[in-house]
């Protein structure tokens, strides 16, 4: 069986966030908007199509003008990266294919990434079908190849934007080159920590030292069943459909 090439392990911090991040000494930090897109037909089981089938569409866009795509399929199937995606990145496009850790949660995701021109974000937005325009034909591409559904970007909806601060390459006791991301949304505050590890052997060690260093500082890691972003999108689809679902 193929392996990843690396794996991306997360732990979300539960409680107070201020807090947390001063006992974790983040300051300061790189603010940025996050959207997600799905589809909100009034009615459709199950809510959220795209998220059930594992396709996210994420854009980003930070405060100082870099802005990019990203369709991600997690959780992913090997089988599902038929022809030129099972080589790697070409292209326009950077082409991931990763471990996704969340506790006990193991998972494969494969991504294709994008950068974008200054205003893409804000064009595509605007409407009239331009959602797809914040995507490159590879990205598209590998939507259609690989996806578990169809998706037609005239049925999409933006969810956001989710406030975003990111933080890089901080120091956690003995733990390095650790990534954080706040997301602060209708009402609810996040915060998810993350660490990349390319050699696959050492990331059961890693995730163990992550988590040690996070709670000998007193701090609860966040066991829910959901992930943090479908809770994030439902609570941005319940802010568009108050009557629920």
């Amino acid at each position: 069986m193929a392996e990843p090439s690396a794996v991306e392990i997360k732990l979300n911090i539960m409680g107070d966030v201020d807090h947390a991040l001063s006992v974790l000494g983040l300051g300061g930090g790189k603010p940025r908007k996050v959207w997600f897109l799905d589809d909100l037909t009034e009615g459709a089981r199950p809510p959220l199509p795209l998220l059930t089938a594992g396709i996210v569409l994420r854009l980003h866009r930070n405060r100082d003008g870099g802005e990019d795509s990203t369709v991600k399929l997690r959780p992913c199937r090997w089988s599902q990266l038929v022809g030129q995606w099972g080589e790697g990145p070409s292209g326009d496009t950077d082409l991931t294919v990763e471990g996704d850790w969340s506790r006990s949660k193991h998972v494969l995701a494969a991504s294709c990434k994008a950068d974008l021109d200054e205003g893409s974000i804000e064009s595509a937005l605007e409407g009239n079908g331009r959602l797809v325009n914040a995507f490159t034909k590879s990205q598209l591409d590998f939507l259609a190849d690989c996806g578990e559904i169809r998706v037609a970007f005239g049925g999409l909806t933006p969810l956001g934007p989710i406030a975003a601060i990111q933080w890089k390459n901080a120091t956690i006791g003995a733990v390095d080159h650790v990534s954080a991301e706040r997301w602060t949304v209708a009402g609810a505050d996040f915060l998810e920590l993350s660490i990349r590890v390319t050699d696959v052997r050492q990331a059961l060690g890693g995730q163990q030292e992550l988590t040690d260093e996070v709670m000998s500082r007193g701090l609860s890691l966040d066991d829910a069943d959901e992930p943090k972003t479908l809770r994030v999108m439902k609570l941005l689809a319940d802010a568009q459909q108050p009557q629920g679902w």
